[in-house]
């Protein structure tokens, strides 16, 4: 979700939009600058043997046919997975039925791999110096810039779109492109849809390779700016300008890169906008149990809307992007600099741009009179869905949020109520739950959610057999008790609510229940040692040492989460991102305010709101409730590995996440843990949920260091300051030490 990015650049990076879009006569206009960029390496060497030998790994490829009376919709058409070399094979008519691209003739089908993120591909990594953007535009850094990578078989097109953040500088490399754009003045003409659902992307439903006048006479009415890029061409595109590129069937492959550049004064006002469509179009299809929500969503709305907390994730957003008051950037900083006016003064005078003419629409397009099917007597889930999602209905729905976002109540109630709305359940959907207790774990599959607290309650004890009575059940984290009484009993699962996939603790009322707290894993005895193999011997697992600044908890786990590709090496520093704490501190605090029955005040300890605006403090320690909530916003399972009792608390257990990360903790201050491989040279910080020997490994790290008292007893102790020998005794006294002064390394006084 890119409107998690929150804008957190310092003046000069929030200046790049403004000093880039000074250069143009109107920067709500179209550029071309012709040939600038020939002398660039990429537009020297790029060919694909070129590219083959750099890119090893194997790319997305999405397939259409060259010739269509109608829109292919990406989510509709097939894709592949292959090598540069094997799309080079397919082009080139090598006939080769283990390529990927043999059951599609090139004469018939054409193939595009687009938005490709260089900076996240190790392979493209290397490509990013063969890109001159600093030498024409000083205030680009190629160690900062983000560009992606285009690159397609003759005739690949893009459908026709508008994106709604930043503007755009595109870079032809290879071949030619033909772009046809439409000003954001043609929105009425250009039969705009947000399906498929994509972040930042509004469709035409218009097919621009064949337009058909009848079933979209509107289009007739808009002016289109056409423009064909040659290799060197740079291509100026403003925010909201309405784009069909398609590539020249002159070549037979052709390649481009593009840079979108952030408006910080204007993105997180469209980000707000982008996460109410994600909302309304999520619950839609949630409530109406739509079958086929894969025809709906792009590949990377499909991962968030299976994903099992969307619902809260979208409302934290919305809560922290309604505390983001739009405004210049330039102000933000407190003095009174000009911007407009540096600007204007950094001006590239070798770039010579040129704007983009108009032409009639008749003269680029062949105009189709094929008769369409009227299905407006019709009305069917996709027309009602996108009806809610057009961009006129959500402006009207953010200028009511916006007018009244002092009003706390007010937003708190709405957003309540498009939670409630999200979570209505069919009565007939299969409710998959799971039980826990002492003699093991089961699967519920016979219950519904309108099945009843006491189908509940006699599906668990035919399972267990135990008398009903004698049951307590246990939901949610931190566990809640499941109010079984005989009021209670034929209160529908939907209205607890229950989700499929939640876990129920089971403890039996006879002296002998569970603690159900935290899930935890025993110290194993001596008489239970594990023979550790020479494989394992290479690697070993190591505390490191988090800055001690009030902030430990969420650097450890940034530390971890990031380093999911394996690529810290040993003897990697562990360093605050401050901006990226204070980031997560909104984040968890928009979604705790936006959740006031959850995290209620008997929960909290505090009031919701006194909650929320205490965590965003940057001298506000984290805990359990913020493990909690990282746990599902990662979607990965952290261990608490808890140095004086050497028990491992697993928050997101229950959640089956397929990874884990490992966090020690002394009392007061979290570290993170990771495995030093020396044979490779690298830190492993993201282990699989299944390995629970690293657990183990890390239980006996833990024992170590309460073996030398390395930890702060929380009940009762007599502590000494090991870095300024201030004798303190007390929970409350090590605290408020820890806060004054920042030391956090203690050890206890035996008397």
């Amino acid at each position: 979700m890119r409107y998690a990015n929150l804008v957190t650049s310092d003046l000069q990076q929030m200046d790049i939009d403004k000093i880039l879009l000074s250069q143009f006569p109107d920067s709500q206009h179209p550029y071309v600058a012709k040939g600038i960029a020939c002398s660039w390496e990429s537009c020297q060497k790029w060919d694909l043997c070129y590219l083959s030998e750099k890119i090893k790994s194997a790319l997305k490829f999405r397939l259409a046919k060259k010739e269509s009376t109608e829109v292919q919709w990406e989510t509709s058409c097939p894709s592949i997975s292959a090598t540069l070399g094997e799309f080079n094979d397919w082009i080139n008519g090598v006939d080769d039925k283990n390529n990927p691209f043999s059951m599609y003739p090139k004469e018939i089908w054409w193939a595009y791999a687009d938005y490709i993120y260089m900076t996240k591909s190790t392979d493209f990594k290397g490509l990013i110096k063969d890109l001159s953007f600093q030498e024409l535009f000083p205030c680009l850094n190629n160690n900062t810039i983000s560009p992606t990578f285009w690159l397609g078989s003759s005739k690949a097109h893009t459908i026709c779109h508008r994106d709604t953040y930043g503007f755009n500088l595109v870079v032809q490399i290879k071949g030619s492109k033909r772009w046809i754009l439409f000003a954001p003045s043609d929105n009425p003409y250009m039969y705009e849809t947000r399906l498929p659902l994509e972040e930042s992307t509004v469709f035409s439903k218009v097919n621009f390779t064949l337009p058909n006048y009848k079933e979209h006479p509107n289009v007739l009415k808009t002016t289109p700016y056409p423009i064909t890029l040659y290799p060197g061409d740079i291509l100026f595109v403003p925010r909201n300008w309405w784009h069909f590129v398609e590539s020249s069937s002159q070549y037979d492959f052709t390649c481009s890169v593009n840079l979108w550049i952030d408006q910080p004064s204007l993105d997180n006002k469209v980000r707000f906008r982008e996460c109410l469509t994600q909302l309304v179009g999520f619950s839609l299809i949630s409530s109406c149990n739509h079958s086929n929500y894969k025809f709906l969503l792009h590949p990377s709305e499909q991962e968030t809307y299976e994903r099992e907390f969307w619902s809260e994730n979208l409302l934290g957003f919305l809560r922290l992007l309604s505390h983001q008051n739009p405004h210049d950037p330039c102000s933000s900083m407190g003095g009174k600099v000009d911007c407009e006016k540096n600007a204007k003064q950094t001006k590239f005078s070798n770039i010579s741009w040129t704007p983009l003419v108009s032409e009639d629409f008749n003269k680029l397009f062949t105009i189709s009179e094929e008769s369409s099917y009227n299905t407006r007597d019709m009305l069917s889930f996709e027309q009602v869905i996108s009806a809610f999602m057009k961009p006129d209905v959500i402006e009207l729905v953010a200028k009511y949020l916006e007018n009244d976002v002092t009003n706390e109540d007010l937003i708190t109630n709405y957003l309540s109520v498009i939670q409630m709305q999200s979570c209505l359940p069919n009565s007939t959907d299969l409710l998959k739950l799971r039980c826990r207790y002492r003699t093991g774990q089961y699967n519920l599959n016979n219950l519904t959610s309108d099945s009843t607290i006491g189908d509940l309650l006699q599906t668990i004890a035919s399972l267990i057999s135990v008398a009903q009575s004698r049951i307590s059940l246990y939901y949610g984290y931190p566990p809640k008790k499941l109010d079984c009484s005989i009021l209670n009993v034929r209160k529908h699962l939907w209205e607890i609510p229950l989700r499929s996939g939640d876990m129920i603790t089971v403890d039996v009322i006879d002296g002998k229940s569970i603690n159900v707290s935290s899930s935890t894993i025993k110290p194993q005895s001596d008489e239970h040692v594990i023979p550790i193999n020479n494989k394992q011997l290479e690697s070993r697992i190591v505390r490191l040492s988090a800055p001690s600044d009030n902030s430990c908890l969420f650097t450890s786990v940034l530390f971890c989460v990031n380093n999911y590709d394996n690529h810290l090496k040993i003897g990697t520093e562990v360093i605050t991102n401050i901006a990226a704490v204070s980031q997560l501190r909104e984040l968890i605090s928009g979604i705790v305010l936006s959740d006031p029955i959850k995290y209620s005040e008997a929960f909290l300890g505090m009031s919701n709101e006194q909650y929320s605006l205490q965590i965003r403090q940057s001298d506000k320690w984290g805990g359990g409730i913020e493990v909690s909530i990282l746990s599902q916003l990662y979607e990965v399972e952290i261990c608490i590995v808890d140095i004086e009792s050497c028990r491992i608390d697993r928050f997101g257990e229950d959640q089956n996440y397929a990874k884990r990360i490992l966090l020690i903790y002394d009392g007061i201050h979290y570290d993170p843990l990771a495995q030093e491989c020396p044979s490779r040279d690298c830190l492993v910080t993201v282990f699989s949920s299944n390995d629970d020997t690293i657990l183990l490994e890390a239980q006996q790290l833990a024992s170590n260091a309460r073996a030398e008292w390395a930890f702060t007893d929380l009940s009762s102790f007599t502590l000494l300051c090991r870095q300024c020998d201030a004798p303190l005794v007390g929970q409350a006294a090590a605290q408020k030490h820890a806060q004054l002064t920042g030391h956090t390394q203690f050890k206890e006084i035996i008397h």
